[in-house]
């Protein structure tokens, strides 16, 4: 009886990541609600495309500066060869959106290490709410969420056909969380590569 529990379950694990392996590699579908999306933003360094959300701002200029010297203190995590590119907030809500150019090329490891060192560098007092790996339009994604005090943030690391990694990292206070998770979806959805 123990050697037929054994097959028995020895079965059910091995379809069982047979599943999670062809989950991966299969395209995502986002429901995109066309009324939460605003502008068009194309990055041709990183080779995307995107939907910024309705109503958020371009605070690139504004915050360009600040941000990096913010980011220069916290060299555990931003040295990893993080270049800021861009910054979208709605900053009556305290919502915001920060997209960066992840160059994997400075650090003496591969991509995959990179990857791992992206997410090891996760904050070690925050609670992990979610961490997924998955593929939408021919990009592949990492995203984990994670609340630090009253914040969540959601971070995403992309990494395109040509492999470029890209990082976004939306912020939001946790009480709006659920209020703006179809904004989150159509703006993750509308990620998309540039043609070549």
């Amino acid at each position: 009886m123990k050697k037929y529990t054994f097959i028995i379950t020895l079965i059910i694990s091995l379809v069982l990541i047979s599943c999670s392996r062809e989950s991966v590699e299969q395209d995502i579908y986002f429901e995109i609600d066309e009324d939460l999306l605003g502008e068009v933003y194309q990055d041709s360094v990183l080779s995307i495309g995107m939907r910024v959300p309705a109503d958020w701002n371009d605070l690139t200029a504004q915050f360009q500066d600040s941000a990096r010297e913010q980011f220069e203190l916290d060299s555990d995590y931003w040295g990893l060869g993080l270049s800021l590119r861009k910054i979208f907030a709605n900053t009556t809500q305290n919502i915001s959106f920060l997209l960066f150019e992840f160059d994997h090329t400075q650090l003496d490891d591969d991509e995959d290490i990179a990857i791992n060192i992206f997410l090891d560098r996760i904050s070690e007092d925050s609670e992990t709410l979610m961490h997924g790996e998955y593929q939408h339009n021919k990009i592949s994604f990492i995203q984990v969420a994670y609340r630090v005090n009253d914040m969540i943030n959601l971070k995403i690391l992309g990494e395109t056909r040509d492999d470029s990694l890209f990082v976004i990292d939306f912020f939001i206070p946790g009480e709006l969380y659920m209020d703006f998770l179809a904004t989150l979806e159509s703006t993750i959805g509308s990620i998309h590569p540039l043609s070549v």
